[in-house]
């Protein structure tokens, strides 16, 4: 199954998933570009850099944001890429946000669909299928299109002639520079939340 993700700004596609029922493939075109193979059989979790022709073997249990309170889950659906959706809740357990919008994250998910997990996104093993749209804070990431395609076992095999490189934990020095996103929208990284948001180029989040 492909997965093509798009950020509801300028409606580019930030990352695709090709997901099977124990493996799944990820890359991401947003801010540094990296690709994820996940086999959820065999518990690894492998970070390929084409750009340097490496792969590193990341530890597969990522730790969840600590200040986020246990997930929801409402009987509330929706169609999202054409897949029927159920809705999940996590709300940050932090005062200082009054903002409602910005204190939870909705996650519309399919249970027919198998898990993506990656990054920053630890909290999507909490849901009981594929996460097809994210949003808080007004900013919404959302699945384009889900189709059906077949692809050799190779497809989600570490490349020929690629060699293994030490785990820096999955992050450039680059990621965490403010980024520009177009239209006024800044992308950036909130170090106290761990987690990445928008903000307009006023500085208003």
């Amino acid at each position: 199954l492909m997965i093509d993700m798009l950020e509801g700004f300028q409606n580019e596609v930030l990352l695709q998933a090709w997901v099977g029922k124990t493996k799944n493939k990820i890359q991401s075109n947003f801010f540094d570009k990296w690709v994820q193979i996940r086999d959820t059989e065999a518990e690894l979790l492998i970070r390929i850099d084409s750009a340097n022709s490496t792969f590193t073997h990341m530890a597969y249990e990522g730790e969840i944001n600590a200040m986020l309170k246990p997930i929801e889950f409402s009987s509330e659906t929706k169609t999202v890429a054409g897949q029927t959706c159920k809705l999940a809740i996590l709300a940050f357990d932090v005062d200082e946000i009054e903002d409602q919008d910005i204190s939870k994250i909705k996650i519309w998910y399919a249970e027919h669909i198998p898990q993506v997990v990656w990054g920053e996104y630890q909290y999507l093993k909490e849901v009981p299928g594929a996460a097809l749209e994210i949003s808080t804070g007004g900013i919404s990431f959302l699945a384009k299109e889900v189709s059906t395609i077949s692809v050799p076992d190779t497809f989600f095999e570490i490349p020929a002639g690629y060699s293994e490189a030490e785990d820096t934990g999955g992050y450039t020095t680059d990621i965490f520079d403010d980024f520009e996103m177009g239209e006024g929208i800044i992308a950036y990284y909130d170090e106290d939340l761990d987690m990445f948001g928008m903000k307009t180029n006023t500085g208003e989040k």
